[in-house]
C-alpha cells in the first residue's frame, strides 16, 4: 500500500513527520536530476540523500527545527532500522508505487515518462481539473491528486451517463451528455 499521509522516522531521538508532497518531489527532482535515483541511493543508506528526503518532506516547521538538530548529530544514528523503513515507506509515496500491487503483477512494457512532466501534469489536474490552490497542490502528496482526479472522473462519468458499476468503457459514453456537461462550464 502506498502511503498517502505522514510519515513519521526517529532519527537520533528526534521524532520528525515528513509528508511525501508534490512540492517535495519536485525539490528532489530539481536538486537531484531524477527522484527514482535519490530514492534507490536512500534506500541502499546514502546518508546525502536520506537528508535531502528528510529535509524536503518535513511536515511542519517543529519537525524541520527536529531534523536540524538530528542532522548535526553523530551520523551513526541515521543508520537504523527506523530510517530505513522510512526510506522504504516515503520513496514509493514520492513516485506513487504501490509496493504490494508491484508485487503481484508482471511487469508490463512501458514508453517512460520523464519525472518533471509528471510533476507538472499533476500540478496541473490539482489547480485545474480540481481548482486546488497552487498551495494546496504543493502541499498534496501525488497519490492524493491521482485519487482526487479519479474520484472526479468518476464523477463526471456518472453525470455523462455511465452506471456507477460499468468497467472503464469511456468511448461508449453519451457524446450529447458530455457535450452538455462541457456547457455547463461555460462563461456567458
Amino acid at each position: 500500500m502506498v502511503r498517502i499521509g505522514t510519515i513519521t522516522v526517529n532519527v537520533n531521538g528526534e521524532r520528525i513527520d515528513t509528508r511525501p508532497t508534490l512540492r517535495a518531489a519536485h525539490n528532489l527532482n530539481q536538486h537531484h536530476g531524477d527522484v527514482g535515483a535519490v530514492v534507490m541511493r536512500s534506500l541502499n543508506g546514502q546518508i546525502s540523500a536520506l537528508f535531502d528526503m528528510v529535509r524536503e518532506g518535513c511536515a511542519d516547521t517543529l519537525s524541520t527545527k527536529r531534523f536540524e538538530r538530528a542532522a548535526a548529530l553523530p551520523l551513526a544514528g541515521w543508520h537504523t532500522p527506523a530510517v530505513s523503513e522510512f526510506a522504504s515507506k516515503f520513496g514509493p509515496a514520492l513516485l506513487c508505487v504501490d509496493l504490494d500491487a508491484v508485487a503481484d503483477e508482471p511487469p508490463r512494457p512501458i514508453e517512460p515518462t520523464p519525472y518533471n512532466k509528471v510533476l507538472v501534469d499533476l500540478y496541473a489536474k490539482a489547480t485545474g481539473w480540481l481548482g486546488w490552490s497552487p498551495e494546496e497542490a504543493w502541499n498534496a502528496t501525488p497519490l492524493e491528486i491521482v485519487t482526487a482526479v479519479n474520484a472526479h472522473v468518476g464523477k463526471l462519468r456518472l453525470m455523462a451517463g455511465a452506471k456507477d458499476d460499468d468497467e472503464d468503457t469511456s468511448e461508449e459514453l453519451d457524446v450529447a451528455g458530455l457535450a452538455e456537461l462541457a456547457t455547463m462550464n461555460t462563461l456567458y
